[in-house]
């Protein structure tokens, strides 16, 4: 910024200097002067730059070089690193919705794989009709959402109350009875959020567009789960 501001100080002590004129009668020299100053400048700019970056650069090295040479001094401890990492899974949890089972799920079949292509390219009024096709329980009720959430119009009654079902899961009048997430920890609740905004607005040092955040996310949270209140 001090190098941004000084090239605009000089553009603004240059405007007096354009209309006098040099020996010749021109204005040409003074102006020819200005801009070298500002060139330099600019050079010099750009020579910290790289100056900061290899130095930035230089260090990151000599990090990666220490743990390379920690790593090596201690194959012992660094291969059941390798193992704990490469064979890691998030612990199964019963019954566990499907927006969290990503982890769960593992990766999906090229076949499945394929038919998530063909749903989404699909026109909205054919998109239902493949909900029927996908084996995997978590990908059929993943698709039905996807349709319920922005185009709830295109759902048969059965599908819609499915979703309807699982709306009054997401908004329990317990915080206990809210589903869990991937690490089995429970998620937040509408209720929850909506009771979190209002002990935030209680705080004296709460600045003005905090507050008017806070406004948007209640007005949000109370018009997309009204009815599930």
């Amino acid at each position: 910024m001090h190098v941004l501001d000084t090239l605009q100080s000089l553009n603004a002590e240059a405007a007096p200097f354009e209309v006098i004129l040099c020996d010749d009668g021109s204005s040409d020299g003074l102006l020819e002067e200005i801009e070298k100053i500002k060139e330099d400048t600019k050079e010099g700019f750009e020579s910290v730059k790289q100056d900061v970056s290899s130095v930035s650069g230089w260090i990151k090295h000599l990090e990666s070089e220490k743990n390379i040479e920690w790593l090596q001094g201690n194959p012992d401890i660094f291969i059941p690193i390798i193992e704990y990492h490469r064979n890691f899974r998030y612990p199964e949890i019963p019954d566990l919705d499907a927006d969290a089972a990503l982890y769960q799920m593992g990766f999906m079949s090229r076949k499945t794989e394929a038919l998530c292509r063909q749903f989404h390219l699909a026109p909205i009024q054919e998109k239902e009709k493949l909900i029927g096709q996908f084996q995997i329980p978590e990908t059929k009720t993943l698709a039905l959402r996807v349709l319920a959430r922005n185009y709830p119009e295109s759902l048969s009654s059965a599908h819609w109350k499915n979703f309807r079902e699982y709306m009054r899961k997401v908004t329990p009048p317990a915080h206990e009875k809210a589903l869990c997430d991937y690490k089995g920890n429970l998620r937040t609740t509408p209720f929850s959020a909506l009771a979190e905004i209002k002990e935030l607005k209680k705080s004296s040092d709460i600045e003005s567009i905090q507050l008017s955040l806070l406004d948007e996310l209640e007005t949000y949270i109370i018009k997309t789960f009204q009815q599930d209140f």
